[in-house]
């Protein structure tokens, strides 16, 4: 199995890595699950990450078991990608309409197959973030993680 590490290697580095690891028979083409999800949520990261003045990461949340001890992860309904996006915030000062540079904003994309709905836990999360300036949003295809970047950089 491929190390979780593999997740968090710079895109130029997976690329590389990519052809010893199915030589190794670590990798069956280019996924090392079949979790549908988990696919999308790859493909999204590898998007948003090859935009200039974004960086993201996969976020494991709740508990898990490594070596026979538990450890903690992220808090329960913390969104599947969380990370830092430039931006330009529109403002209303005055009666007017400016554009405002701003130096980055939080964001977190909950990324969920159709048919699927956030939980309790993770819309408690979103109301968080987004009370205190952040941006979330759900997203159900790359695209869709693409236009809610745009958003939260523009919206």
């Amino acid at each position: 199995m491929v190390p979780r590490l593999w997740l968090y290697r710079p895109l130029r580095m997976r690329r590389a890595m990519r052809p010893l690891l199915d030589a190794a028979g670590l990798c069956d083409g280019g996924s090392v699950t079949t979790n549908e999800e988990t696919k999308l949520t790859r493909a999204i990261i590898d998007a948003l990450n090859l935009l200039p003045g974004v960086w993201c990461m996969r976020v494991n949340s709740g508990q898990g078991k490594r070596g026979g001890r538990y450890i903690k992860l992220a808090p329960k309904g913390t969104a599947d990608i969380v990370g830092c996006c430039d931006g330009h915030g529109r403002r209303t000062v005055g009666g007017l309409r400016i554009q405002m540079a701003s130096r980055g904003r939080f964001f977190g994309l909950e990324v969920k197959l159709p048919g699927e709905d956030l939980s309790d836990d993770q819309r408690e999360w979103a109301a968080t973030i987004t009370t205190i300036g952040g941006y979330v949003a759900t997203v159900r295809s790359v695209a869709e993680a693409l236009k809610a970047i745009e958003e939260a950089r523009y919206g």
